[in-house]
């Protein structure tokens, strides 16, 4: 069943993005130390392999649970063997093997994640289990930890540890695309029929599945994910306008949902899958904090 679904994968742009983002990831991370972003990388590399099974629902509990445990089994071989594949054209730096772990760490919550959802009769329709407010179909417990953390990061990153700073804008990136670009882009399994109902309306619709719909979410979520770095700002919390200072946090997260938006355009417009958005900003993401790791 695997090896069939890493062949219906190979049709699906985001998994070539997250194989091509795993290989420059291995092949670019310093030889030693990096351990935290090593994991990050390996997670979010993961994460954007996985795309749409992140939101979906098993519809059969147990049955259900399995065959979407073994997709993202699948779909998880796509970014690992780049990892392995750049760690073996570099020598296999000890951060390359943080980096595998981080996404066997990811993949494992994915599975307990599907597990969970597929054994739960309240999860007999397709919806994102997951999400910012704004539409409706968040859930508040993610809503209340997105925002609390976000508190608590801009309380020890810009005034009881500015030396921190730089982990602020990890982390906002970090629920901008578990939480936001998902919100803002998957719609379940039954995405490519409200695709096709929306592209046969007269002009220019606005529902959830359009680039309209996308850009106008991603903007409320970034809202409600800097709006405590311009608090610091205002404040003079930071560094001000340093690579850690909520100056550049700000512009790391617009710069991330513009990504987001302008790959929901082009994926609407060229009628790719509706995970791509997601893949595109998560591979994107992991190798800034590749990129960041280099720097001594």
């Amino acid at each position: 069943m695997i090896a069939r679904a890493v062949r219906i994968d190979a049709r699906r742009p985001a998994s070539w993005i997250a194989l091509g983002a795993a290989v420059a990831v291995a092949a670019g991370f310093p030889a030693g130390g990096a351990i935290v972003p090593a994991l990050a990388c390996g997670g979010l590399l993961v994460v954007a392999a996985v795309g749409d099974l992140l939101p979906g629902t098993p519809r059969d509990q147990f049955a259900g649970a399995r065959i979407a445990g073994a997709r993202i089994l699948a779909r998880s071989i796509w970014p690992l063997v780049g990892l392995l594949g750049g760690g073996a054209a570099v020598g296999a730096p000890f951060a390359v093997v943080a980096a595998l772990v981080g996404g066997l760490l990811a993949k494992a919550a994915c599975l307990v994640t599907a597990i969970l959802v597929g054994s739960t009769r309240r999860w007999a329709h397709a919806r994102p289990t997951v999400g910012l407010p704004g539409d409706g179909r968040g859930e508040p417990w993610a809503d209340r930890v997105a925002m609390g953390s976000m508190l608590v990061a801009m309380a020890i990153c810009y005034f009881l540890a500015p030396e921190l700073g730089g982990w602020y804008a990890v982390l906002a990136s970090a629920w901008l695309v578990l939480l936001a670009v998902p919100r803002a882009t998957l719609w379940g399994h039954d995405a490519s029929a409200r695709h096709r109902l929306i592209h046969s309306a007269v002009g220019r619709p606005r529902p959830p599945g359009t680039a309209v719909h996308a850009a106008r979410s991603l903007a409320a979520s970034g809202c409600l994910l800097g709006w405590p770095a311009v608090v610091a700002l205002a404040l003079g919390g930071g560094r001000g306008g340093s690579e850690s200072g909520p100056a550049a946090a700000l512009g790391l997260l617009v710069a991330s949902a513009a990504v987001a938006a302008g790959a929901a355009a082009v994926a609407e417009r060229r009628r790719l899958p509706a995970d791509t958005p997601l893949a595109v900003t998560a591979a994107l993401l992991a190798g800034f904090v590749a990129r960041t790791a280099q720097v001594p």
